[in-house]
């Protein structure tokens, strides 16, 4: 009876202090990772989840491999489409999941329900979480948090060979969800090697298939997806000093944890420096935590079962918080909330167990009392952090009332302020990013955002100043050439095309190099057999699926110069490749519009709009097209809806 008052308690928990996070948007990576992920649109590119980094369609160079998680959007995106609601609905009852399988995995290990129910209750509950539950991307937390915790119930409570056999397959989903996940077999034969009492010698012949599954998914990143990442930093600063660090964001995160207050993105601290008495000072604090930890161990097994859950997850974050370039020219290391994820389950445990023992004098039940004053407590700060991840905007305003040397935040920000066109805004947050200490391709990225935002300001020589100063760092780079393309068109057109080829020859896909020499081609015949011949060229340097963008390219070439066959030929062959490309289904509509198929037309235009309904340029050709059609009252309605589409709030 009480197992299942204990579950119930905990889904209503969970659904009453997220409840109102299913009003939130898409923010930050989630434009990346869902909005413009076409693998998971579809059940043709479903294949290519498992062949292409996560980030592929933003930065591919980001060696992040979770397929589980792209698995998970696909099916959000099937249900609900590109609706905010359904993802985040998703992410509040995968907490849940994962707050039940917390519950059974503490009650295996302790065999103490109470402990294991309030333990439960406090994670679910607990305002450290609500980077995880709100921010669709981190996802990952969550599904690799399930499947450990999984993996762990099974073989603990394994009775024959399948649950072994699940227990391993659950280990590969958690390592396909988050790669921090690879530890799972040391936690696991540490905790058997430790605690278990029965079944050992069966169990032990598994530690070999955990130890080899994580050997051939490390092996598999390498050879076969060439996802070689490094672990440690890269000289920028010495790992002793990252590793003197490592107390003081323990204890920083310990205190969150207990005081969840100003909870925010992008915290960080500063590095200790590696000196004299610093040195003296970790080792003798390296000494006592050992001994500590001795002594514990001696004394009472179940909290250091909890404690070593807690400092043996934070492991795989320790590399992590000191090699993020952002911070380590500034010797600051980065904290993450959202790392605490599976960690702080080993602080919940010790809290109930301590507290239940420590107020024993106060009476048999008193302890429950506190605890759920705890619990409301902490759920009271859960609800109202919710409300910071509404927008983009909400977001990087909270997180700018703490952190003042997040070259991130004052960057995204800057967008915010750009998309809501306050330039002046924008340009104060890009400079003060710039103020920063930063290496050379941060810089090279916020001279190309002032200069933006000084031609959106119509300041052309400010915006053609920060081109110049983009290209001082790196002489070929794409971006900088456009954007000084777009600056010399306003008084230079022959100047604006020598620039534009100049980008589209760094990089063929450059947008603002093709969409401007796009529209010059159609009354220059010059720059439409440049487009023509560069394209043409590039079918045998792009290969397999990136060929898509090749005739995606060929195929508004021809459109735009009313070669109606050719386009369709080349547009086709495009979207064989890649059906899901938003791109390719408006040129389609486009298409079948000029050619007066008006029901084909209407349906690209669906299609495309279903696929990213954050497109301005979607809602403006099909606006023409019921223009065109006669139907006044369908376009201007279509023309509002382009005029409020802001996906950076």
């Amino acid at each position: 009876m009480h197992y299942r008052r204990h579950i119930r308690l905990i889904i209503l928990a969970g659904l009453i202090v997220y409840l109102n996070s299913l009003k939130n948007g898409f923010v930050w990576d989630d434009v990346f990772v869902v909005i413009n992920h076409d693998f998971i649109k579809g059940y043709k590119l479903i294949h290519q989840i498992f062949l292409k980094p996560f980030f592929y369609f933003a930065r591919p160079e980001y060696l992040y491999y979770r397929p589980v998680v792209s698995l998970s959007y696909a099916l959000d995106y099937t249900l609900w489409g590109l609706n905010p609601f359904g993802f985040h609905l998703t992410n509040v009852l995968l907490h849940i999941c994962a707050a039940l399988l917390i519950y059974r995995l503490i009650d295996l290990l302790y065999d103490d329900r109470s402990l294991s129910f309030f333990s439960g209750l406090i994670f679910t509950v607990h305002p450290i979480n609500t980077s995880v539950v709100n921010y669709v991307t981190s996802r990952a937390d969550i599904l690799s948090l399930l499947f450990t915790a999984l993996s762990l119930i099974l073989f603990f409570q394994a009775h024959s060979h399948r649950s072994y056999i699940l227990s391993v397959v659950c280990f590969v989903l958690a390592v396909l969800s988050k790669e921090s996940s690879i530890i799972l077999p040391f936690c696991l034969i540490s905790i058997n090697e430790i605690y278990s009492r029965e079944k050992r010698n069966i169990s032990r012949r598994w530690y070999f298939i955990f130890i080899g599954t994580a050997i051939v998914y490390i092996l598999f990143r390498i050879k076969i997806l060439r996802l070689a990442a490094d672990i440690l930093p890269s000289g920028k600063i010495n790992l002793l000093s990252g590793i003197f660090t490592l107390p003081v964001i323990i204890l920083d995160y310990l205190k969150l944890l207990y005081l969840p207050f100003g909870l925010h993105m992008l915290r960080n601290i500063n590095i200790l420096p590696l000196a004299g008495t610093n040195i003296f000072l970790f080792l003798i604090l390296a000494g006592f935590t050992a001994a500590v930890l001795l002594l514990i161990f001696r004394i009472n097994k179940n909290i250091f079962l909890a404690l070593g859950f807690f400092l043996l997850w934070l492991l795989p974050v320790a590399s992590i918080s000191v090699r993020n370039p952002e911070y380590y020219l500034q010797q600051r290391a980065i904290m993450e909330e959202h790392w605490l994820y599976l960690p702080s389950i080993g602080i919940f445990i010790i809290t109930v167990y301590l507290l239940r023992r420590i107020t024993r004098f106060l009476g048999k039940e008193s302890y429950k009392i506190i605890l759920l004053l705890f619990i409301v407590y902490l759920s009271i700060i859960t609800i109202r952090e919710n409300s910071h991840w509404r927008n983009n905007y909400s977001l990087f305003t909270h997180t700018l009332k703490y952190v003042k040397n997040s070259i991130t935040a004052y960057k995204n920000m800057g967008w915010v302020y750009i998309n809501r066109q306050d330039i002046p805004e924008a340009l104060k947050m890009y400079k003060k990013a710039l103020g920063l200490k930063q290496d050379d391709n941060s810089k090279l990225a916020m001279y190309k955002n002032i200069s933006y935002a000084y031609f959106l300001d119509n300041q052309l020589e400010e915006a053609r100043n920060y081109c110049l100063k983009a290209l001082a760092i790196q002489d070929n780079d794409a971006d900088a050439f456009g954007q000084l393309g777009l600056i010399e068109a306003k008084a230079d057109l022959n100047k604006a095309k020598e620039d534009w080829k100049k980008a589209a020859e760094a990089d063929p896909l450059n947008a603002a190099a093709f969409n401007n020499l796009l529209s010059l081609s159609g009354s220059d015949k010059n720059i439409r057999q440049y487009l023509l011949d560069k394209y043409g060229s590039l079918l045998n340097k792009y290969k397999n699926f990136q060929q898509y963008k090749i005739y995606r390219a060929l195929g508004l070439i021809y459109l735009y110069n009313n070669e109606p066959g050719l386009a369709s030929a080349a547009l086709k062959k495009a979207y064989q490749v890649n059906p899901y490309d938003v791109k390719i289904n408006n040129a389609l509509a486009v298409y079948y519009a000029q050619s007066g198929d008006f029901r084909q037309a209407v349906k690209f235009f669906k299609t495309a709009l279903r696929l990213n309904p954050f497109e301005k340029e979607t809602y403006l050709n099909f606006a023409n097209l019921y223009e065109q059609w006669g139907n006044l009252k369908e376009a201007e309605r279509l023309r509002e809806k382009a005029s409020t589409v802001n996906l950076f709030n």
